[in-house]
């Protein structure tokens, strides 16, 4: 992360400084771009980004992390990967969490200000064991780190570098991780301005050294129960409870860090089965995560009861010269009673420390609330029942406790055998001896035991290890569990009970619902290797597959055998009308072509009739008739009647092949229609001058009297012959000859009745 484009994480979070290093990883302070807010941003060492085993992980508790929402629990906000340049200057793709960023400091500075790293014989003086990072807050720093590449992690010590570091009562592995930054430890160890508001700080003082009052120490402890609460109802056990992993912020509110990052760590080969890498949690380990057994929400609940007693008296319950030791007191050994480190501390709050700290966890607190009502219950000076709290010399609960209190009941044969052993390390590894003859040399090298003792201590030793060896030679196995049918969230919650992570693979499945399990991949039944990956096949429902386009005017033999082709049956089959596609052929499909449906689906035909709906034209124009007709495939031809009963080429009459037909009838395609359309008669003229035809009708406006003596209708119509024949009715009408007859009123030239023959 060298420039700013690389500085910026999954395009939104900007990396603004570290605030905090650790020997599993580093912490910045963050800018969330998309909610303007700060976040706190910790990122794996590179080193440790390499192991597929511990990435996957990482995510997986990374994930129930964020399923944590609690006021006293530090949120967990985004989880991603980021391209970061490992010592090799090479890149590494390192996953990275963003979580809540809290302003305050932690549980540890406040009772014990600045890490102390001078040998003193104690592991709590090398900084409680806790492996704290090196805090970076500086002005200069933060300036370097924005314009700087960030620095490689330091490569990991040598043999003799950690024995040195062992001696001196340090943690070499430094294996825990400050999620948030601790800014009254900055200031200590940076002489940087102070950036705790003076309510916080006046606490700081108060118990900076010295213990803090039982109402303090209740106000904390109700915080890390109410987390501790919620997540054990969560089904997550938190198996790193101690002052370190609890922040307390400005307004005084609590809030437990480290959820899942710790339970990631005690699942690794890389952690909890060293020796040494014990030292950041052997103050705070309950006895039966010391033998190694599976762990409980009870385990919690006995770190919570450390964490007390290290509020009441401003130490933890155990001390040591070495990891072993502190833990072989977390088995064996009673913790030294508050009242003679603290004689402010009442009894009845005494009588809580004493039951938290019992080694069996059924005398034990058996929930969270539980607990956190004896303490509430301790203020007003109500003790735990007596016959509850453990008295005298407590037995140590597994297989190796019945062999006394030789030091093998922790380590070697006669541990109890199940889970992982404190120390994975090879009988060979001389670390390994060095550290039991340096616990067991000191009180029993005086008791005069001679070679006797040694003998015998050898053989356990032998005895041990080779227990040990095989331990490691073994690998503990889990059968997969049977999830088919399961919802998808069941099913990866199965499989992380029994140990096991999930890898989804989405798979068809014609019966199975989509997102529920259709198996697992080894199948169920089959014994894998504890943390195994198991591929978990969820159901994405049927194969889909498009309905086939272009088969409109196809027949219904060729549609089938296309719907067949693609995996589709024929479904039901009805028949429409339709203007264009042929008899028998397909009009359309339902679902519609292109529509995606599951493999085997059926699908319904719609095939044409062959026939066409006669639309209603009677009364219409005979154009417009004609236009709706020919649109409809019909070839129209019109049929012309004389009448006066209808408009003038209004259609009157329709008729196909000689037969007359009604609006709604079906119809052949492409029918040759016949229109009978309407027209009205000419009308005849009535002229004046009409003249007389042959039988004294002539219409002509110049017709003559002919040789019959019948006059026209023409006003300048003439007598024509000597036989007298009458003018019409025309105005100038004259006589034509010595017979000339008048013409009478209705234009004949007969000269009958009304004709008068004038002389000259």
């Amino acid at each position: 992360m060298t420039d700013t484009e690389e500085r910026i994480l999954n395009s939104r979070y900007r990396i603004e400084s570290l605030i905090g290093r650790g020997g599993m990883a580093d912490v910045y302070l963050g800018h969330d771009l998309s909610l303007d807010r700060q976040v706190a941003v910790k990122m794996l060492r590179p080193d440790l980004a390499r192991d597929p085993q511990f990435q996957g992980r990482f995510r997986r508790e990374a994930q129930s992390s964020a399923s944590l929402n609690h006021r006293n629990i530090v949120g967990v906000y985004d989880t991603g990967r980021a391209d970061v340049e490992d010592s090799h200057h090479s890149q590494v793709k390192t996953p990275y969490i963003v979580m809540e960023y809290v302003d305050g400091v932690t549980l540890r500075h406040i009772l014990h200000g600045t890490p102390r790293s001078e040998d003193t014989g104690d592991i709590d003086d090398a900084g409680d064991g806790d492996g704290e990072e090196t805090v970076v807050s500086s002005p200069q720093q933060d300036a370097e780190l924005r314009s700087a590449e960030t620095p490689p992690p330091p490569p990991p010590p040598s043999r003799r570098e950690r024995r040195e570091q062992e001696q001196n009562g340090e943690d070499p592995d430094d294996s825990d991780v400050l999620a948030l930054g601790d800014t009254g430890q900055m200031e200590a160890e940076h002489g940087a301005a102070s950036d705790v508001g003076e309510p916080l700080q006046k606490k700081i003082d108060q118990a900076l050294g010295r213990p803090v009052s039982e109402q303090d120490a209740a106000q904390y402890m109700s915080g890390i129960l109410g987390a501790l609460q919620y997540s054990h109802a969560k089904g997550i056990v938190h198996r790193d409870i101690k002052p370190s992993n609890v922040m307390v912020s400005q307004d005084g509110e609590v809030k437990v860090m480290d959820f899942g990052i710790a339970r990631a760590l005690a699942d690794s080969a890389s952690t909890m089965t060293q020796t040494s890498a014990v030292v950041g949690t052997a103050q705070y380990l309950s006895p039966e995560q010391a033998r190694g057994e599976v762990v409980d929400h009870r385990s919690d609940l006995y770190s919570a009861g450390c964490v007390l007693f290290e509020l009441l008296t401003n130490r933890p319950p155990f001390r040591g010269e070495s990891p072993v030791s502190v833990a072989y007191q977390h088995v064996r050994e009673e913790p030294p009673q508050v009242s003679d480190l603290n004689p402010m501390v009442s009894p009845a709050m005494e009588s809580v420390v004493h039951k938290a700290l019992t080694k069996d966890p059924v005398r034990r607190f058996q929930s969270a609330e539980e607990f956190d009502s004896a303490l509430q219950n301790a203020l007003h000076g109500i003790a735990v029942d007596a016959a509850e709290a453990p008295t005298g010399t407590i037995t140590a609960v597994g297989a190796g406790a019945a062999s006394g209190r030789e030091f093998d009941d922790v380590v070697g044969a006669g541990a109890a055998g199940v889970g992982t052993p404190l120390s994975a390390r090879t009988p060979e590894d001389p670390d390994v001896y060095d550290q039991f003859e340096e616990y067991e040399e000191q009180p029993r090298r005086r008791r005069g035991f001679g070679w006797v003792f040694w003998l015998l201590l050898l053989l356990v030793l032998l005895g041990g290890g080779a227990w040990a060896l095989m331990q490691m030679l073994s690998t503990e196995e889990v059968e997969v569990p049977d999830v088919e049918g399961m919802e998808r969230s069941d099913a990866v919650s199965e499989l992380a009970d029994a140990n096991l992570e999930a890898d989804i693979a989405e798979v068809t499945h014609d019966e199975i619902e989509a997102n529920y399990a259709v198996g697992t991949d080894p199948e169920a039944g089959t014994s894998v290797e504890v943390d195994s990956e198991v591929t978990l096949q969820i159901s994405a429902g049927p194969d889909e597959v498009a309905v086939p386009d272009g088969l409109q005017g196809e027949t219904e033999e060729s549609v089938r055998q296309a719907l067949e082709d693609v995996g589709l049956e024929v479904g039901d089959i009805s028949e429409e009308n339709h203007t264009e596609v042929a008899e028998g052929s397909l009009i359309n499909t339902e679902p519609e072509a292109g529509s995606p449906v599951p493999m085997g689906s059926e699908v319904d035909l719609v095939l044409s009739t062959g026939l066409v709906t006669f639309p209603g034209v009677h009364g219409e124009q005979h154009t417009d008739a004609t236009g709706t007709l020919e649109e409809l495939g019909f070839t129209v031809q019109i049929d012309w009647q004389e009448t006066t009963q209808h408009t003038a080429g209004s259609v009157i009459g329709q008729s196909v092949d000689g037969s007359s037909v009604q609006a709604g009838v079906d119809v052949p395609q492409g029918s040759v229609v016949v229109l009978t359309a309407a027209y009205e008669p000419e009308e005849e003229e009535d002229d004046e001058d009409e003249d007389e035809d042959e039988d004294g009708n002539d219409e002509d406006e110049d017709a003559d009297q002919d040789e019959d003596g019948n006059g026209g209708d023409d006003e300048d119509a003439d007598q024509d012959d000597e036989d007298g024949g009458n003018g019409g009715d025309d105005e100038d009408a004259d006589q034509d000859d010595e017979d000339g007859g008048n013409g009478n009123g209705n234009g004949n030239g007969n000269g009958n009745g009304n004709g008068n023959n004038d002389d000259e």
